[in-house]
């Protein structure tokens, strides 16, 4: 059998999404999807979970024999990393939804969004409520490319620095319990965001901790939610079962009076934390707001001979159930998603 001459390059594969309407139903094929901006043509292969027994048997050999082998990829979660990706305004509103699984979204443009977490958030998926979406990594090859079903969002990094001029920047993991297919041949129209990404240095964007204004460099927050596997239905989830979510921030913070009691601040509630970016009326706004912030960690960075001292904040955010408090995000994209 002769050897294949032609060739593939990184930038001929990628990454898309799509939300889906029914739990349980990728999107077609020939369907529309949001392909991401992937920061450096990353675009790695699905690797799907296999439970696999692979013991020796007393059949009187030492190497185990192919007809004992057992393997299945039924009753598992599946997951998929996503690596750093260019977040527009509506790309950054789906995958925060996939992560809080609530959202209000206003009924006329610009279509703001709030995601209230007050910690009774409980969608029933197997009803289509909550988000869920279909993402699709695509090759080249006809009828090679893989496509997850009813992925909801288990780790979401949303990360603003100088990097990448200041625009905001997401990693996630995704996770599913209803199955793949390996064999996908998508038709359907695939084209990058047009709406412009939540960026710190081209807009307004204040960073308040404990009622006092910081300059900052930059910022991460890091939601980590946890789902568990409802019922089993040849081989998959009938359900999830969101749990919540654990929210932490990292800000790099000039050090000067308005930060230096943060140094003796460690393992104690600093109070309220507000991040704006950009005006509420405009595409490209995102905001945090939380009344109770523990501060995990503080360290100094003393810098070099051109630049000024910092701190680094390591923080949760958290809840006061007798405040009846919520932790608040906001984003506004110009989209309608319809939610």
């Amino acid at each position: 059998m002769a050897t294949v001459k032609t060739a593939h390059g990184r930038y001929e594969s990628y990454i898309a999404i799509a939300e889906e309407s029914s739990f349980g139903s990728a999107v077609s094929d020939s369907a529309a999807m949001k392909k991401l901006d992937v920061i450096g043509g990353n675009t790695p292969s699905f690797n799907p979970e296999y439970y696999e027994d692979t013991a020796l048997r007393n059949a009187g050999k030492n190497i185990v024999d192919i007809d004992h082998y057992y393997s299945t990829a039924n009753g598992l979660w599946q997951r998929y990393q996503i690596p750093d990706f260019i977040a527009p305004a509506d790309i950054l509103a789906e995958f925060l939804y996939g992560a809080v699984q609530t959202v209000s979204e206003a009924g006329t443009s610009p279509y703001s969004k709030t995601y209230s977490l007050d910690g009774t958030t409980d969608p029933n998926f197997s009803s289509n409520q909550g988000y869920f979406m279909t993402v699709l990594v695509k090759h080249p090859q006809a009828s090679e490319s893989q496509k997850l079903t009813s992925c909801v969002v288990e780790n979401l990094r949303i990360r603003f620095s100088p990097d990448n001029g200041g625009r905001a920047v997401c990693s996630a993991t995704v996770r599913t319990g209803k199955g793949w297919t390996a064999t996908s041949n998508p038709t359907g129209t695939h084209s990058f965001s047009s709406v412009v990404a939540p960026n710190f240095h081209n807009s307004t964007s204040t960073l308040t901790i404990n009622g006092l204004d910081m300059v900052w460099y930059s910022l991460e927050l890091n939601i980590q939610s946890r789902y568990d596997w409802i019922g089993y239905s040849n081989g998959v989830a009938d359900n999830y079962k969101y749990l919540g979510s654990t929210i932490n921030v990292s800000a790099v913070v000039k050090y000067d009076s308005n930060s230096d009691a943060f140094l003796r601040s460690k393992a104690s509630d600093i109070n309220s934390l507000s991040l704006i970016i950009g005006s509420s009326g405009s595409a490209g706004y995102f905001s945090v707001q939380c009344n109770n912030t523990v501060l995990k960690d503080v360290t100094t960075d003393t810098g070099d001979d051109e630049t000024v001292e910092k701190l680094n904040l390591e923080m949760e955010l958290m809840l006061k159930a007798s405040a009846s408090d919520t932790i608040d995000f906001a984003i506004t994209d110009g989209v309608d998603h319809a939610w």
